[in-house]
């Protein structure tokens, strides 16, 4: 079945770094977070940055995700693949602090991607990055925009 498809009978919200979700978790661990996401063909997950939280991602249906890593303190940026082709990860680990972005791996993907992002601990704050911020103190990053 197609990311699309599943995503569709979800009732998934917009999500305000893009793409839509859903949490998975809200009244049970405080501990921790989970939320299934949903990037639909042509849409990218704004920079941010989770403060204190790292980041665990699975990928469960669809076409495979670049997720852009960047350290803001040294300049460090690496660029991992989500999914199923050579090369790619079924999971990967975004530690705290650190500014990521996420987007389709093929610009021109006809499906979206479904994913599970877990959260320990809990997600408490994030700082999303608009693309002047991006450009002004991280320029290294631009070339995530197509």
């Amino acid at each position: 079945m197609r990311a699309d498809q599943l995503a569709a009978g979800l009732g998934l919200k917009p999500h305000e770094e893009g793409g839509s979700f859903m949490m998975c978790n809200e009244d049970s661990d405080k501990d921790s977070g989970a939320i299934l996401y949903y990037l639909g063909p042509g849409q990218f997950s704004q920079f941010h940055m989770m403060e204190q939280t790292e980041e665990h991602w699975c990928i469960h249906a669809g076409t495979d995700l670049e997720i852009w890593i960047a350290d803001p303190d040294t300049g460090a940026f690496e660029v991992r693949r989500l999914g199923y082709d050579d090369g790619a990860r079924l999971s990967l680990k975004v530690p705290g602090k650190m500014i990521m972005g996420i987007r389709h791996a093929d610009a021109d993907a006809s499906d979206g991607t479904l994913v599970s992002c877990i959260t320990v601990p809990r997600f408490t704050e994030e700082r999303i990055y608009s693309v002047d911020e991006i450009r002004k103190s991280y320029p290294y990053l631009m070339s995530f925009y197509r």
